[in-house]
């Protein structure tokens, strides 16, 4: 397994970014989901990947663009491990893929 940078100083700020931003809220989901307890650092990262996932569909445009840059860094270390939660069109690419069971 290829191992991982520490990402999740770089989540708590976004994290921080997004509650400034008044989505405290959907900022608290990703943080309870991303900070729970897990068995393996490869679960945590993809529960994390996931839940960075679902904070930003929920977020969308509200979400500032510094808090979307830490996001896409997170993304990138948790792809070393789970190619289909990388950022951007590479990332959606993989999760179409998946979906056809080709990727």
């Amino acid at each position: 397994m290829t191992a991982t940078n520490d990402f999740y100083p770089t989540l708590r700020r976004a994290i921080a970014l997004a509650r400034e931003a008044g989505l405290a809220d959907a900022a608290d989901a990703l943080e309870s989901r991303a900070f729970a307890a897990f068995t393996t650092g490869s679960e945590a990262a993809g529960e994390t990947g996931l839940a960075i996932l679902a904070f930003r569909a929920q977020t969308g445009s509200r979400l500032p663009p510094e808090a979307a840059r830490l996001l896409d860094a997170c993304q990138t270390e948790i792809a070393k491990v789970w190619p289909r939660l990388r950022p951007g069109w590479r990332g959606a690419v993989w999760r179409w893929l998946g979906r056809w069971g080709l990727g």
